[in-house]
């Protein structure tokens, strides 16, 4: 679960505390009770997370949570990109691709269950989109991004003891990069092929682990 540098440069994250997580869980879910329309929490399911590259599959911007420092910036750029990519896959119809993001152990928590490992997630979207036309075409509107965890290279290579620096949400290390990112977003798939079937939304709450190099979704509570 750690990401990792070559030679005398390592860094050490340290996941936030569940307590955190939980907390953001229970205040998605609040939001959600209040904004979704009557009778969507019954039929909405989990859309895939983010926005097709092209423009027109981009919801317009919430405003999202100021993240300070020029680490905390960079992470909510790449994740965001990141999440433009598997979106794009979903709009082509690719769930490979599309669960490619998740890590090999990810969480899956939706109102159906619990699924474990990326493989699982997969199996869970070819059960419930079978096709093209069940997958719809998404959009995303970010609402808040938040750094979970830090990590720091280390202090000293030659002559000196190699030390790791952890923080949570803004209090982080100098020098350090961004380890772990949760994204909340209002999801939409609306289905152009059959206009009479109503559209499906809510909200997901997603935790990213950059692990060897690359972000992937450690935890993903839909709802």
């Amino acid at each position: 679960m750690l990401s990792r540098l070559p030679g005398c440069l390592r860094a050490v994250a340290w996941a936030a505390p569940l307590a955190l997580v939980m907390a953001d869980a229970a205040r998605v879910r609040a939001v959600a009770l209040q904004a979704a329309p009557e009778g969507a929490a019954a039929t909405a399911t989990r859309a895939p997370a983010g926005a097709a590259a092209s423009g027109a599959d981009v919801a317009p911007r919430a405003e999202v949570e100021a993240m300070p420092g020029a680490a905390a910036a960079s992470a909510r750029a790449e994740v965001e990109a990141l999440l433009a990519e598997q979106a794009a896959a979903w709009n082509r119809g690719d769930l490979a691709a599309f669960t490619s993001i998740y890590a090999d152990d990810a969480t899956f928590v939706s109102p159906s269950g619990i699924r474990h490992g990326r493989e699982a997630v997969l199996a869970r979207y070819r059960e419930r989109y079978p096709d093209r036309r069940a997958m719809g075409r998404l959009e995303l509107q970010p609402n808040e991004a938040r750094p979970l965890g830090y990590a720091a290279p280390a202090q000293a290579c030659d002559g000196g003891p190699a030390s790791a620096a952890t923080a949570v949400a803004a209090s982080a290390p100098s020098g350090s990069r961004v380890a772990s990112l949760s994204i909340v977003a209002r999801w939409r798939l609306t289905y152009p092929d059959d206009p009479a079937r109503k559209a499906a939304e809510g909200w997901t709450l997603l935790v990213f682990q950059r692990r060897d190099g690359r972000w992937q979704i450690l935890q993903d509570v839909s709802l």
